[in-house]
């Protein structure tokens, strides 16, 4: 169920009988539970039996409670260490939305204010004002510090008067207090812009990347447009695209077809695609074709980017006239199917280089583009998947044992890079299970996280640019057997010669970020003492200190490497190395002029 914020001053405070009559009669009005946990939500006379969304209360002022004679003022700094402790906080139960109201009175409460509304204060002649309303504030701030925080209005105040500062402020929405209908309002409120997980379980997880990336799915599971779907291997893409459908108008009647668009040869893909009539050839019988089977339903191609030019340009055309032809016809239909595209790659790189087009790329997009997070960027949801893949098997095999993951393994699990992401946990979990039935314990003994790599290089499957922090994580994961001599023989110089390609390209870039720009110099000018600075992060590295690490890291083998020969900045700093500190260090001795 959801679970939301509502910061308002009336709805917020507790009356002198410590109640809220107010907070009642709202969360009647939208069937809301109140989960406050103070005595206006402990003390309610009525509750919700099938409540829409659990809710916290906040009056976003100071005292929460106030008698005849007492001041109210506003508390945003209030405010926002409350969010903060909340939100940047590792709670599993954040708020999936932050409704907040927009007038927000102050003052002193009065004999007369306290009659009308118990706690409540006359209010100040700014309060009501639309340019200067309290609640604007909240979310301007709130926007600010917190840009990931889904924030919207709920008030009785005219939209039509702050429907600008509204978009300025960084709210997605106007939710109007007294709307009809308000339960099945607010839950496509929070559906539309709440952080909610999936609620069929498929995908599992509850980080702020994960369901972000499930509310844009939402979002544009309502049109009819086409979808690009990005992730790494294993990070999840067609389970996004299963819930973009699923989330689509009359779902339970619109077909899913997949399609893995790397089969599709040049030869065979319109009569898999379009169909082909039956007696084209000899043998062949009558094919409706995996778009027919799609039709007023989603087609998912996987891996797009390993579809064939001849493929892609069929398919543009079937997107671009949603008609089509079967092989051997001449008769053409109207087709109705929303095309769901996955790459592990941005195609729109390879669209520059020409092995993708770009038109067809377009109307791929014209939905959006959706990216599934990969897991090393939403660890905290590595529980939860682990116990979903150890309840997954249990179900599959009754010999195993129901069992606990200890909070050591999961520090193990969280502190792998998970390179194939959910695919590669999935397999990991489903081996330890199955290799241990009758523990009751998960413990780090029974993970195989990776596999032996010899010296001389890593795992294949470990494609991509590398961090710096992620090559050491790898190396500090490094193991080789003692018993087998293979694994070590002739490896040094491999080594050396990767390690020193390695310090080279830190070194380029170094240089490159401390290019002094000048008049005399537009290219820009090398620094050594700037660049090995920044390298070392030592600021009181001096110039020959600079020059002597140059020298040690621009060996004769490193400058006649494919990769750095004749690079200028590499070859000047070198040469000015050289020139600072031709004795000393452990550099080239003398070099020819490039």
């Amino acid at each position: 169920m959801p679970h939301i914020l509502i910061i308002d001053d009336l709805f917020g405070r507790i009356d002198g009988n410590g109640r809220n009559p107010e907070r009642e009669n709202l969360c009647g009005q939208f069937l809301i539970a109140d989960i406050t946990g103070d005595s206006a939500s402990t003390d309610a006379r009525r509750s919700v039996r099938e409540p829409v969304a659990r809710v916290e209360f906040a009056r976003g002022q100071r005292p929460l409670r106030a008698a005849v004679g007492d001041s109210i003022e506003n508390d945003l700094d209030g405010i926002i260490e409350l969010v903060r402790e909340r939100w940047l906080g590792n709670s599993t139960d954040r708020w999936a939305l932050v409704l907040v109201d927009l007038c927000f009175y102050t003052g002193n409460v009065t004999a007369s204010s306290n009659s009308y509304c118990s706690g409540m204060p006359e209010g100040r002649a700014q309060d009501s004002e639309p340019g200067r309303y309290f609640g604007l504030k909240i979310i301007k701030r709130l926007h600010k510090e917190f840009p990931d925080l889904p924030v919207a209005v709920l008030s009785s105040m005219a939209r039509e008067d702050v429907s600008r500062e509204i978009s300025d402020h960084g709210a997605l929405g106007f939710l109007p207090r007294d709307v009809e209908d308000g339960p099945s309002v607010l839950a496509d409120f929070i559906r539309r812009h709440g952080l909610i997980p999936d609620a069929d379980g498929q995908i599992v997880g509850t980080s702020r990347k994960l369901l972000t990336a499930l509310r844009s799915a939402r979002r544009a599971a309502v049109g009819a447009a086409n979808l690009l779907l990005l992730g790494e291997r294993g990070s999840g893409k067609e389970l996004l695209a299963r819930y973009a459908h699923v989330n689509s108008s009359e779902a339970e009647d619109r077909p899913f077809v997949t399609v893995n668009s790397a089969v599709l040869s040049a030869e065979l893909f319109a009569s898999e695609l379009f169909g082909i009539e039956r007696g084209v050839a000899t043998g062949v019988e009558a094919r409706k074709g995996l778009f027919r089977a799609a039709h007023e339903g989603d087609l998912f191609f996987d891996e797009i980017r390993d579809m064939v030019p001849q493929a892609q340009a069929g398919i543009l055309r079937v997107l671009d006239e949603r008609r089509l032809s079967s092989v051997g016809s001449v008769q053409s239909e109207d087709i109705d199917v929303r095309v769901l595209a996955a790459s592990n790659e941005d195609v729109s790189q390879l669209s520059d280089s020409g092995k993708f087009r770009l038109d067809l790329l377009d109307r791929l997009r014209e939905g959006g583009t959706i990216t599934m997070p990969p897991l090393r960027e939403r660890k905290e949801d590595i529980p939860f998947l682990v116990r979903h893949f150890v309840d997954e098997v249990k179900k599959q095999n009754r010999l195993v044992m129901d069992r606990e993951v200890t909070t050591e393994a999961l520090e193990i699990l969280a502190g792998y890079d998970w390179p194939g992401n959910i695919r590669e946990l999935r397999s990991v979990i489903r081996r330890a299970v199955l290799e241990y039935p009758d523990v009751d314990y998960m413990v780090p003994i029974h993970f195989l996280l990776e596999e032996r790599a010899p010296l001389g290089g890593f795992r294949a499957d470990l494609e991509g640019p590398w961090s710096i922090d992620r090559v050491l994580g790898v190396l500090g994961r490094l193991s080789v057997d003692a018993q087998d001599r293979s694994a070590c023989a002739g490896t040094l110089p491999k080594m050396r010669e990767a390690f020193g390609e390695a310090q080279a390209k830190a070194l380029l870039s170094a240089l490159k970020a401390t290019l002094r720009v000048s008049p005399d110099h537009p290219e820009g000018k090398i620094s050594l003492q700037g660049a090995l600075r920044l390298l070392s992060g030592d600021p009181k590295l001096t110039t020959a200190q600079s020059a002597d690490t140059i020298k040690q890291i621009l060996t004769d083998s490193i400058m006649r490497s494919p990769a750095f020969a004749g690079e200028p900045l590499l070859v000047d700093a070198i040469d000015n190395a050289l020139r600072l500190r031709p004795r000393g260090g452990r550099g080239p001795s003398s070099r020819k002029k490039r």
